[in-house]
């Protein structure tokens, strides 16, 4: 019976580093309205870049599942 049994080596992927990039985070040292929107501004673009790494690895995953099941 020692046909029936398969070894099943497991694969791991991991998405590409660009899209593993820590997010940065500001911290708001101003004291002005001014000052809080600049914040504002820089953290919203921060926000941006974030999110789009994380839609990038959800695409990257879709890309993924879709060539295991080609397979």
């Amino acid at each position: 019976m020692s046909s029936c049994s398969s070894q099943v080596k497991t694969q791991y992927l991991f998405p590409p580093q660009a899209y593993t990039i820590p997010c940065e985070r500001s911290d708001f040292s101003g004291k002005t309205y001014g000052d809080a929107i600049e914040h504002l501004i820089k953290v919203m673009s921060e926000r941006d870049l974030c999110a789009s790494q994380i839609d990038s690895i959800r695409e990257w995953q879709a890309r993924a599942k879709q060539g295991f099941k080609q397979q």
